[in-house]
């Protein structure tokens, strides 16, 4: 039959407590911590000896490691940018070279080559494809401009058909026939005086 409220039936003990963090004992916490230090500073340790042994290597061993390379055309085939997948196909491909190669090595050792063939290939794909990449850039920006002339000279002709009595609009005008001509000019087709200029903000020495 269940205990009623007042029941004293299966009390809850000390080790029923999910709260209860008494296990956590001061000796076993400096032990782990201290395994944690150790087993950092081990790898950091490896690290710093795997790329000092890539620099030992020498770059002529580097190089003719890296002219051995066979990577398959579709990987760094575009000139804006590449992907994360062919990134980690040709790492792939590094792995499988590198440990034929060094195989007697260790892991972090064998893993610098990789990361410095790695670089060694972003570099060449850059180089090869700078120009087209900076040709495109010049080409969209050189693109940008004249859209933003053309917008520019159709605004201003609109407001130089309008009503040309109004200041803003003998300003649109002058502006106009100044990209046209080289001069700041009426609707008639009368030079503005340098004192005409500067009454509607233009520039009073052209």
């Amino acid at each position: 039959m269940p205990a009623g409220p007042g029941s004293t039936a299966n009390p809850i003990t000390v080790t029923d407590n999910l709260w209860d963090l008494s296990f956590l004992q001061p000796r076993s916490l400096m032990s782990a911590a201290r395994d944690w230090w150790t087993a950092r500073s081990e790898k950091a340790a490896a690290i710093r000896d795997a790329d000092r042994w890539v620099k030992e290597l020498g770059q002529d061993r580097i190089d003719a490691l890296f002219g051995s390379v066979v990577l398959p055309d579709h990987l760094f085939s575009g000139v804006h940018t590449y992907s994360k997948e062919e990134d980690d196909e040709a790492r792939a491909i590094l792995e499988t070279l590198v440990v034929a190669a060094y195989s007697s090595e260790g892991f972090y050792r064998r893993d610098a080559l990789v990361r410095k063939l790695l670089y060694m290939i972003h570099m060449r794909w850059s180089a090869e494809t700078n120009h087209e990449r900076l040709g495109a850039i010049i080409a969209a920006d050189m693109a940008r401009r004249e859209a933003y002339r053309a917008d520019y000279a159709a605004r201003l002709s609109a407001a130089a058909a309008a009503d040309p009595t109004t200041v803003e609009n003998r300003r649109a005008h002058a502006q106009h026939a100044f990209l046209n001509t080289g001069k700041y000019l009426t609707n008639t087709g009368r030079e503005l005086t340098p004192s005409e200029r500067k009454q509607l903000g233009l520039p009073s020495n052209k």
